[in-house]
């Protein structure tokens, strides 16, 4: 079956069961909707991540649509899909597997081994995490989950400058009519921009949501601790913090939709 696994092809894989054609081996995380695996492709051993959702806890438009979605794109910085399979019980989806753990745990190993990150060193992944933001914005595309745990790394040091980043779980994301707003509840909330609590928002909660990894990753900790914070108190960026990367942070943590950076 491999025509499949080509981007644009067909994703779907027909009578064929992905015991079949993978082994499964231990959870590599969990996403908004369904667990992700390790598995072994048994013709290549070519290893690869398998998202599997639960048929009964999401409808299976939902999931085909976020596999259909995934197939469409090809971009650097965006998770690539190969094939998908449906199961009794399981829709699984079949993608790259990336090696370096999350942004998240890329912030707290070095945290533990070297102590904070100067804005300085992550300079490629602010512009990898915004190409991939970028590249779906330009196609009405609005992701709405977008967080450190959802961007994947192909190497555990987050400051090495060839690392590549990747944004993955697209299970809340959703393709915009023009001048459409958006009241679902959907996400994160310690990530969610002041509108999304308004339940009246567009896609620039994905540049909020990208100012708020940033900060976590020069900080150590969140900008806002709850709702109230988000709607009014302004981040206190450290002083130790290049002006120009004070500025980049406060463009996207602007709390008027309006003047935010798109």
């Amino acid at each position: 079956n491999a025509s499949a696994t080509r981007p644009g092809s067909t994703p779907i894989s027909g009578s064929k069961r992905l015991l079949e054609e993978y082994s499964v081996g231990p959870t590599l995380g969990e996403g908004a909707f369904g667990v992700v695996y390790l598995c072994t492709k048994r013709s290549t051993g070519a290893e690869v991540a398998v998202k599997m959702v639960d048929k009964v806890e999401t409808p299976v438009e939902a999931i085909k649509k976020e596999a259909e979605m995934l197939r469409s794109m090809n971009h650097y910085n965006i998770v690539k899909f190969h094939q998908v399979f449906f199961e009794r019980c399981f829709v699984c989806i079949v993608m790259d597997k990336y090696t370096g753990g999350d942004l998240v745990e890329g912030l707290q190993l070095h945290l533990k081994e070297r102590g904070r990150i100067s804005c300085h060193d992550i300079v490629h992944v602010s512009s990898q995490m915004g190409a991939a933001v970028f590249y779906l914005h330009e196609r009405s595309i609005v992701h709405r989950d977008v967080k450190g745990d959802n961007y994947l790394m192909d190497r555990k040091n987050i400051t090495d400058p060839k690392c590549h980043i990747v944004l993955t779980d697209f299970g809340t994301a959703y393709l915009m009519k023009p001048n459409e707003r958006l009241s679902a509840e959907v996400g994160t909330r310690i990530f969610w921009a002041p509108e999304f609590f308004a339940r009246n928002y567009g896609m620039k909660v994905d540049i909020w949501a990208m100012g708020i990894i940033m900060y976590g990753l020069l900080d150590g900790r969140f900008p806002f601790k709850d709702e109230t914070d988000i709607k009014r108190k302004e981040p206190k960026i450290p002083k130790r913090v290049h002006p120009d990367c004070q500025d980049y942070l406060r463009a996207m943590l602007c709390k008027d939709e309006e003047n935010r950076i798109s």
